[in-house]
């Protein structure tokens, strides 16, 4: 017997694997569902079904292209898997588009019990988890802007920079601590945000302009923790970072990805535009380790292949076969192991945040850090 767990929400900043990838297991486990699906509206289309990869658009050249097919509910997220074409690739399986599959995966499995939504920055904060509830959740992105009376995207630049540029963003805040959640945000996208939510100018021509500018950002965007944008890429702002002014930053990257990531450069800019002295940088990918070589087993196997060589009892050598076996899929093995993984807990008035040591000793098993108030209200790192 499986405890039944229904989820109020499940969440998919955007339409890209590394962020909707986990979804295709739990579509999978029959215990669990989730009442809504948020993601950020905008799905692909296979070549020549629609205007453009996203669907109808409007040009207002000289202006931004703008997306108007934004697939913020249930139904319509029905219509578009209904027409096959839409997102099946009529001669190659492998060209499907991938979160296309998994939606149709949810919603035959049942997954999703009520609506898929789209939340965006107008909404304010997260059904449920409004302002006055010590556990809110503010929208920060997308932000929709209204073309020709409906709802848009604008375009941020190619396919991929688009998808990124409008992640969800949410600002987390319980109640003392805040946790910022930027997705795969750009620097084109940040620039956006920032003068959306203020309503300023990032041009700063007064000596004292950049400082009153982040006086009216940081209400807005400031937060204790965050998990850096877009796995530590280098396509940030240091003026972004400023208004995000946080004491610990998460930096979730690795597996084989085909990128720098984090940046040195992000790692960098990190550190000088947060907050504190001593502001905390943790990455899954730094933080994880990998055996030196194989040459143990190797010489393992060797010694198993002499034995063989001389042993005649039938069944001696069909253990040192099995012994052989075992030692060669210890060599199939992910030659990783994976420590990485960073922790955050919080009661709402402290915080840690740990990663597990590699070799426990003295009954240590976790290097923890420690975020509280100090005098000035703020938090940080206590040594």
């Amino acid at each position: 017997f499986k405890t039944k767990w229904t989820f109020k929400y499940g969440i998919a900043t955007h339409g890209d694997a590394d962020h909707y990838g986990g979804f295709h297991y739990l579509a999978g486990v029959e215990n669990i569902c989730f009442e809504n699906y948020l993601h950020n509206g905008l799905m692909e289309y296979q070549k020549n079904i629609k205007p453009s990869d996203f669907g109808d658009f409007i040009d207002t050249d000289p202006g931004p292209i703008y997306y108007t097919e934004l697939l913020n509910t249930k139904q319509k997220v029905l219509d578009y898997l209904a027409h096959e074409p839409n997102w099946k690739h009529p001669t190659h399986p492998q060209h499907h588009k991938k979160y296309a599959l998994l939606l149709k995966r949810m919603l035959d499995n049942g997954k999703i019990k009520k609506e898929i939504q789209m939340p965006t920055a107008k909404d304010k904060y997260l059904n449920g988890y409004e302002k006055d509830k010590d556990l809110n959740i503010k929208i920060l992105g997308p932000i929709t802007e209204q073309i020709n009376g409906k709802q848009a995207l604008r375009k941020m630049g190619n396919k991929a920079k688009t998808k990124n540029g409008h992640s969800i963003v949410l600002k987390i805040n319980y109640k003392d601590i805040s946790i910022f959640m930027g997705g795969d945000l750009n620097s084109r996208a940040e620039k956006f945000l920032m003068k959306t939510h203020t309503g300023n100018s990032l041009r700063f021509g007064a000596s004292n302009a950049k400082e009153d500018f982040l006086q009216s950002a940081r209400p807005i965007f400031q937060a204790d923790i965050a998990k850096a944008c877009h796995h530590g890429s280098a396509d940030f702002t240091s003026l972004f970072l400023k208004c995000i002014n946080t004491a610990a930053t998460v930096i979730s990257s690795g597996d084989e990805e085909a990128y720098s990531h984090p940046n040195p450069a992000t790692l960098g800019a990190v550190g000088v535009n947060s907050r504190g002295d001593r502001p905390l940088i943790f990455s899954t990918e730094l933080a994880r380790s990998h055996r030196e070589d194989e040459r143990e087993t190797v010489a393992e196997l060797r010694d198993i292949d002499l034995a063989l060589e001389t042993e005649t009892d039938p069944q001696k050598r069909l253990a040192l076969i099995d012994l052989k076996q075992e030692k060669i899929e210890k060599l199939k093995e992910r030659n990783v192991t994976v420590y990485g993984s960073i922790n955050v807990r919080t009661d709402g008035e402290r915080c840690i945040i740990a990663q597990k040591l590699e070799k426990g000793g003295k009954g240590r098993r976790w290097d923890i850090h420690k975020l509280e108030k100090n005098e000035d209200g703020n938090f940080e790192y206590v040594k």
